[in-house]
């Protein structure tokens, strides 16, 4: 037990926000769909704390088995929103592509390798780039979620909560694209001062 650390028990934002929060919405999803379609009574709700428990295992472990088919909108993503956004340049992801040559092959991801590099640079430094990627990632499940929901309501003929669906789906495609967008640019703008920073140190202590 000599390499126990208390904080590997923690949920990070990641794990929180990108798994858990939209697995959990999954699962009330689910339960509200056998109730009422009269599989589950409509009183139920868990009342003991091994249900809980297992309520939260499934929660993650539904959010993890969203996260590769929503990886769709990543490239819905790329084409659309971050396309537009960097329509008249990004200095600070060129940099980043220069500072990256011979480090980054070309099915290798640039943003994971930039973020391993700011991670290096002292604990704690990629809490608030955490934040961003969890919410973005949690309503990048959503979006999903919605998609899926659009037509299966339709179907049942549910054209109200369709619409809804609808609605809800392209709210929280739009967050899912900002915060990814702003996740992204908080890394490389970070690691373009770090290395600038790392720089001028260099350059004083030569002098």
């Amino acid at each position: 037990m000599s390499g126990f650390k208390p904080g590997d028990w923690f949920i990070g934002a990641i794990d929180f926000f990108g798994a858990l929060v939209p697995g959990g919405i999954a699962l009330m999803l689910l339960q509200a769909g056998a109730v009422r379609a009269g599989w589950l009574p409509a009183s139920y709700q868990p009342d003991s704390v091994l249900t809980w428990a297992g309520f939260l295992v499934a929660a993650f472990v539904v959010g993890y088995l969203a996260h590769p088919p929503a990886h769709v909108l990543n490239r819905a993503y790329d084409r659309s929103y971050a396309a537009r956004r960097r329509a008249g340049g990004d200095p600070a992801l060129e940099y980043v592509r220069g500072a990256s040559r011979g480090e980054v092959g070309p099915n290798d991801s640039l943003y994971a390798w930039a973020k391993s590099e700011i991670g290096a640079s002292g604990e704690g430094a990629l809490k608030p780039i955490d934040l961003l990627e969890g919410t973005s990632k949690m309503f990048r499940t959503l979006c999903l979620l919605a998609l899926i929901s659009v037509p299966v309501l339709a179907i049942a003929g549910e054209w109200a909560l369709a619409g809804i669906a609808l609605v809800t789906a392209v709210l929280s495609y739009y967050v899912f694209a900002e915060r990814r967008f702003a996740a992204t640019r908080e890394v490389y703008q970070r690691l373009r001062r770090l290395r600038e920073e790392r720089t001028g140190s260099s350059i004083i202590r030569g002098t």
